[in-house]
């Protein structure tokens, strides 16, 4: 049994013809069996005696349209990789330059504080922390009972003006931008070394995130902003070696916090 779709004018002359061969008392008004094997009986002996010949195409109109679809995918996939590449090497280099300019002008600020003559320099002192004992706070000089004396023994140092010096805590945290990167540890080493130092800071516990540095200012003003400058120096510092930084302070003995 054979099934079929067969286009409706071609169906009329089947029936046309088998009307004539073999017609019957149906809503055909033929027999169709019949009729279909003396067609299918004729084309085979036609096409096998050379009578007519069908001329068989070796590319395909389906291969055709997958090939030019394909031509069209691929241009429009190289187009969409070229302009992500190019956001992406945009995106790169503003981060490159970002981060050249913040090294370059850590480096002239190092220039210019070792350019500072040593007698200007005030080295704050040392204080190392016991585990256990409270926080002091920093000392305070007894005045001089002589005026004349200590007018009279004033250096060039000391006729500059007199800077307050505040103990302030520091909590540092220092973490990797993702899973992939290891360099915490060395992020938070490179700060101790290049930023902390500065002010003797001095950790709490050996392996904590507490720090204290004693800082000399003149006024809230200028605490204030050598504070917010060693904040953005360490955020600086994380950003270029693909890190990032929690930092919390606050001056001991007193309600002042940034």
């Amino acid at each position: 049994m054979l099934n079929f779709r067969c286009p409706s004018d071609l169906l009329g002359a089947i029936d046309q013809l088998g009307q004539q061969r073999y017609p019957a008392d149906n809503n055909n008004g033929c027999d169709r069996s019949k009729t279909l094997i003396d067609i299918i009986a004729a084309g085979i002996k036609v096409l096998s005696d050379g009578s007519i010949e069908v001329s068989v195409s070796k590319t395909s109109s389906k291969t055709i349209l997958t090939e030019e679809l394909k031509s069209v995918i691929k241009d429009e996939l190289l187009s969409e990789f070229q302009e992500v590449i190019k956001r992406e090497l945009t995106g790169v280099k503003q981060e490159v330059d970002e981060k050249l300019a913040a090294f370059c002008e850590r480096i002239n600020t190092t220039e210019q504080f070792e350019s500072t003559p040593k007698s200007k320099k005030k080295a704050p002192n040392l204080l190392v922390p016991v585990k256990g004992a409270e926080i002091p706070a920093p000392e305070e000089k007894a005045p001089n009972k002589n005026p004349a004396q200590k007018a009279n023994t004033l250096t060039e140092v000391d006729k500059e003006v007199v800077k307050q010096s505040a103990l302030i805590q520091i909590w540092l945290r220092v973490e990797n931008n993702n899973k992939f990167i290891r360099r915490k540890k060395k992020v938070r080493e490179y700060i101790e070394r290049s930023c902390l130092s500065y002010y003797n800071a001095q950790k709490v516990t050996p392996s904590g995130y507490d720090y204290l540095v004693t800082i000399f200012y003149e006024n809230d003003e200028d605490l204030d902003k050598q504070v917010y400058d060693l904040f953005r120096e360490m955020d600086s510092i994380a950003d270029m070696d693909y890190c990032f930084i929690e930092v919390d302070a606050s001056e001991v003995g007193t309600d002042r916090r940034w």
